[in-house]
């Protein structure tokens, strides 16, 4: 029996599609039966755009152990980052969309990722 039980959540960010890149503000995240993942149940995350109408999204199944496994490390890469390219001085907090701010700052180009890509900061430099 599936459950139709979501968790949504507003996001700032971006994803890759088939279509190439996409902006995203919604995950919608569920544990049910996956549509391909061969799984009785999975997490899966759908990240849309629902200002632009929700039309793309990216789709992610993955085991429960698995989805587990990727909170610890999202969570140790935030930490580890944060830690990493904190200012030397806290003159200001580090920039995030909030609901007082709708529209976040035109990104600004920083160095080379390990991809071959430029990190972008959505807040001033500096």
């Amino acid at each position: 029996m599936c459950s139709y039980i979501v968790e949504k959540t507003a996001l700032f960010g971006s994803a890759k599609g088939p279509n190439g890149w996409m902006r995203i503000d919604t995950a919608n995240v569920y544990f049910d039966h996956p549509y391909y993942t061969p799984l009785d149940h999975a997490l899966a995350i759908d990240f849309v755009n629902e200002a632009e109408g929700g039309r793309e999204r990216i789709a992610v199944e993955l085991s429960a152990e698995s989805a587990r496994a990727l909170v610890a490390k999202i969570l140790a890469a935030l930490e580890s980052g944060e830690v990493a390219h904190a200012p030397a001085h806290h003159d200001h907090a580090p920039h995030d969309p909030a609901p007082h701010d709708p529209v976040p700052h035109d990104p600004v180009p920083l160095e080379h990722g390990p991809y071959g890509h430029a990190h972008t900061h959505a807040g001033p430099v500096g």
